[in-house]
């Protein structure tokens, strides 16, 4: 029997690195931070120094502070961890003893190394929302299709002004000749919070990555309200990957969201029980 693992809706790999004028990292700092889908939410951070000690607490948006955790200060760069709350309706919260020695932290220095193994061991990775973002710890040839570019222009983040989209239900493309789409129809409607949205590099055919599920549409908005929603269109929502003799999928619409969108659940029982490739490409 092959191996399997399924994700749900955090994975924090990306761990923050913040440049300092000055070495004296200590008190309080606040600024902004990439959210989901190219939205920016405020950030709080209060450093605490000890010596070659840092510590201190991180508050995301409305969340609950929560501990920072790994704090490594080279020169005026300060690396960290912090446990994926502290953000949302309600944040991170206090955590009863008992279960403190099941919360763990995602790294790109011991726990991406071993998804690598499980994947090139033909083990398949299934992620949802701002799970997605291990397809870029991975390398796959992914972009973020939420930019704004202009010629002779760097690419931007879109502003809170220009997009915004929560807690909506928009209409997506499917390709449902793929194994994780058997049974669905040509137009499915998911439910959509501000959720990541991919854009594919010209060789990621090539490479084993493809396109599941799409914005074929300037107005994708089913119900709800979608300010900015013409951005959507030709960003992909659903991406299959080869990798190893495995296969990864980014679900960047929340398929399963609290039990209720019937119509994406297929998407997730498809990619657990669809067979890896056995000829995959590791990016």
């Amino acid at each position: 029997m092959r191996n399997r693992v399924v994700f749900g809706l955090a994975l924090g790999l990306a761990v923050p690195a913040l440049c300092f004028a000055q070495g004296n990292v200590a008190g309080k700092w606040s600024g902004e931070m990439p959210g989901r889908g190219g939205a920016t939410q405020p950030v709080v951070l209060e450093l605490t120094v000890s010596g070659t000690t840092v510590t201190g607490k991180l508050t995301q948006g409305q969340g609950q502070p929560v501990d920072i955790q790994n704090a490594k200060l080279d020169g005026n760069t300060l690396t960290f961890s912090a446990p994926g709350g502290g953000g949302g309706r309600g944040g991170g919260g206090a955590i009863p003893p008992e279960f403190e020695k099941m919360v763990g932290q995602m790294t790109s220095e011991t726990t991406l190394p071993q998804l690598k193994a499980f994947l090139n061991e033909g083990g398949t990775i299934i992620t949802v929302g701002s799970a997605t973002s291990l397809g870029y710890a991975l390398d796959l040839p992914i972009n973020n299709h939420l930019l704004v570019r202009s010629p002779g222009q760097p690419d931007r983040q879109l502003q809170g002004e220009e997009y915004y989209i929560p807690g909506s239900i928009l209409r997506v493309a499917v390709d449902n000749t793929q194994p994780v789409a058997a049974g669905m129809d040509k137009q499915v409607d998911v439910f959509f919070d501000n959720s990541p949205v991919f854009r594919l590099d010209p060789d990621a055919s090539a490479k084993g990555t493809k396109a599941v599920a799409w914005f074929d549409s300037k107005e994708p908005l089913r119900s709800g309200w979608a300010w900015g929603q013409n951005y959507l269109e030709g960003g992909v929502s659903v991406v299959e990957a080869n990798y190893g003799k495995g296969k990864v999928y980014l679900f960047g619409p929340e398929i399963t969201f609290r039990g209720q969108p019937h119509g994406t659940f297929k998407f997730l029982f498809n990619g657990i029980y669809a067979p890896p490739m056995t000829n995959g490409v590791v990016p």
